[in-house]
């Protein structure tokens, strides 16, 4: 929706120059000189809203400011170009760490919303600047809150993948322990352990049958 109303700018005055396509692109510009100073306030904020010191939670730091500062270059990049692109790489990452438990999905929620509120203030901040047509400023605001939307969308299904492999993963391991401790190990057959088990059914049942 918002990559349509950058087409209908540049559309609207048939290749002449277009003053909301130009403040936007200077907006994304401007901006984009701000991408590392976003992360780091995305950062900041989730340091302090930290649940733990896990070195887990350490390891997620670089990938919080790197989704942060690609994200923003994300949007900055629509603002410039009227192209979207997409970064699978950083929605897997937080996915995986949800998936894992080394984050709560409450916590990774907090982080995207980090961003989208950060990014829109420097958005804010660089329109009055520069007296970005009001036009513009919007369209870059919803670019940021659908690009929120769906990155979240996006980690929501890869957690569910994730999940559903560690679990079948969990599932063939008590398989395989189960299995290890009822079969002798070198030939395979069933162990005394197995044989009990067996006789003490077969007993039960003949029992009630009486």
């Amino acid at each position: 929706m918002a990559r349509d109303r950058f087409s209908e700018h540049q559309a609207s005055t048939n290749g002449a120059t277009d003053t909301p396509t130009r403040t936007a692109g200077a907006l994304g510009l401007a901006v984009l000189a701000r991408a590392e100073e976003v992360a780091q306030t995305v950062a900041e904020h989730w340091e302090l809203g930290r649940r733990s010191f896990s070195a887990d939670e350490d390891a997620l730091r670089p990938d919080v400011h790197r989704f942060s500062e690609e994200g923003t270059r994300r949007v900055c990049h629509f603002l410039i170009s009227g192209e979207v692109g997409a970064d699978p790489a950083s929605t897997a990452s937080a996915g995986w760490y949800i998936a894992n438990r080394s984050s709560t999905l409450a916590d990774m929620l907090k982080i995207y919303l980090y961003w989208r509120d950060s990014l829109v203030a420097v958005l804010i901040e660089e329109a009055e600047r520069l007296s970005t047509d009001p036009e513009a400023l919007a369209m870059a605001q919803q670019a940021t809150r659908i690009g929120t939307d769906a990155a979240l969308v996006e980690v929501a299904r890869r957690c569910d993948e994730y999940s559903a492999l560690l679990q079948t993963q969990l599932e063939e391991e008590q398989n395989r322990l189960s299995h290890q401790a009822l079969h002798d190990a070198l030939t395979g057959l069933p162990n005394r352990v197995l044989f009990l088990e067996r006789l003490a059914t077969s007993i039960e049942a003949a029992t009630r049958r009486s």
